[in-house]
Formats: C-alpha cells, structure tokens, sequence
C-alpha cells in the first residue's frame, strides 16, 4: 500500500494534468447536453411572458399583476435551467482545480531540482578548490578527465628518408567516464562536426565560440543545452538550468562573456590506435534559471541588462 502510495504521488502532476483534460471535455458534453434540454423551459419562458403582455395591452389583467407572474415564471425557469447546468459547473470546477494543482506540483518540482542541482555544483566546485590547494591544478584536472598516461610508438621518416620509430608518452582519456554530471565533455567523432584534422577542430570550436558569445551578447543569456546542441554533443538535464549571462549586475559574478577552455593534448583510444580529441572544460556561471524566470511558465526573461 505504501508503495502504491508513492507511485501516486509521483505520478500525481500527469495524473491531474489528464483529469483536468478530460474534465474539460466531459463538462462541454454535459454543458451542450443542457443546452438542448433548457432550450425548451427558456422558449416556453418567452410564450407566456408574450402571453403576459398581451393580455395586458388588452386589459384583461392589470401591469402588477402581470409583473409579478412574469417575475415569478421567470425566476422558475432560471432555477430548472441552473439545476441543468449545475453537473457542467462542477465537473468544469473539478477540472479547472486539477490544472491549477498540477502546474503547481510541477512548479515546485522544477523548483527542488533546481536547487538540488545548484547545491551539488557548490559542493563540487568546493571540492575541486581543495583538491587544487592540496595537489595543484594539474593533479586536479588529472583527476577531473580521469586520463593516463601511456607511451606509443610513432613511425616517422628521418632526414635520410628512412623509416624509423620512436617512442612518446601521450595523454590518453576514456570518453565513457565523462557522464551527464559533468560539464566537462569531449568532442570527439560522436560530433558529426569532428574531423581527423585537429586543426581544424579548433578552427571550427574557436569559431562556435564566438558565434555563441554574440548569441549570449544579443539575448543577455545562453544555457548550457544550448552550446552542447550547437556543436552536436547530447544534452544533459543540468543544462536545462545551467548556463551563462551577460548583464550589467552580474548576479552570478560570471565574466559576462562565455569559453570552451579547450584543452586539445589528449588522446583516446580506438581500434585503429589513438584518436586525437578536444576536452571542452565547460564552466558555467550557475544556475541562471531561476534568475531568468519568476515562474516556470514565464515567457520573457527577467535580465538587468
């Protein structure tokens, strides 16, 4: 039972989304079928309040008395028209209560996973400050890709022309070990925008980057799916709340500005050796989400621009 209960919990927003729906629908059907049963009472409302005035315009009652008969027919047929539409009332009530609980359930939803994801960014940037206090910058990047070092040999042809082969140490990462919690990601060949060329790999981010800095300059925000769908790379749930902004105030003490922080001496492993790829270390200013909407069905961004 208990178990049951917490399934409908979890499923209460979709739940009262589509009771509200059908609410909706059921209340026109009730509210049509009405209609058609009031129309008569209203019509025979109108025949004796006709009946009313001409036997007043003959003299046959008095306007009193005409007056109260019509008052009192009137009131009758207001009363048995409600009661007919009163099923319509409620059933559109219910389900206008529904819509209302579910954009509610869904807000405070939104709400908690927002601040869920801006507490474990503090606790990680927190870490990563001591990691770097304690062992330096490189160890924690080192820690960050997980890579490793592995020494190749590489064929070259010397001054003579000849074949020869020389051993080097290259940094070597696992592009499975960067999960959706991170916002460090690898371009790599599951980018349909990577090619074998390093070069221009950083040509093509180096120009991405500047497209999206006048893309952040011109709408004063760019969230972090926003960069990741730019360049071909899946989003991730986190980027739905985190990104960048450019504003005058700077709330979040970002550099107004946005960077790939490419970091391209890394290799990764493939069946054919080793494949050279980008480590895109991502940083962005936090959570912008709840500075940009008051609401989560807000349209327009809220910006000190």
């Amino acid at each position: 039972m208990s178990n049951f209960k917490l399934k409908l919990q979890d499923k209460a927003p979709e739940l009262l989304s589509i009771g509200g729906i059908a609410g909706f629908v059921v209340a026109t059907v009730l509210a049509c079928r009405a209609t058609w049963k009031s129309k008569d009472k209203i019509e025979e409302c109108k025949e004796v309040c006709a009946e009313l005035e001409s036997d007043v315009a003959n003299q046959v009652v008095d306007v009193e008395t005409a007056k109260r008969c019509k008052k009192e027919i009137v009131v009758k047929t207001a009363a048995v028209t409600a009661k007919e539409f009163l099923p319509a009332a409620i059933v559109m009530t219910a389900s206008i209560y529904c819509s209302v609980k579910s954009n509610k359930l869904h807000s405070n939803r939104t709400a908690a996973a927002t601040a869920a994801v801006a507490t474990l960014s503090n606790m990680f940037e927190r870490y990563r400050r001591n990691v770097i206090a304690d062992q330096g910058a490189e160890k924690d990047l080192e820690y960050r890709l997980g890579s490793k070092n592995e020494v190749v040999e590489r064929e070259y042809v010397d001054e003579n022309g000849k074949k020869k082969k020389s051993k080097e140490t290259i940094k070597v990462i696992d592009p499975n070990d960067f999960t959706n919690d991170s916002f460090c990601k690898v371009f790599d060949a599951s980018s349909g925008f990577y090619e074998d060329s390093a070069e221009y790999n950083i040509s093509f981010l180096k120009a991405k980057e500047k497209e999206l800095n006048r893309q952040l300059k011109r709408k004063g925000y760019l969230f972090l799916n926003d960069v990741l769908e730019s360049i071909d790379l899946p989003a991730m749930a986190a980027g739905q709340f985190m990104g960048w902004l450019h504003e005058k105030d700077n709330r979040l003490n970002g550099p107004n500005s946005f960077s790939f922080n490419m970091i391209n001496d890394y290799n990764h492993r493939t069946l054919n050796g080793y494949e050279p790829v980008v480590i895109l270390n991502l940083k962005p200013d936090g959570n912008i989400y709840s500075l940009l909407y008051k609401t989560p069905d807000q349209e327009m961004p809220l910006l000190n621009r």
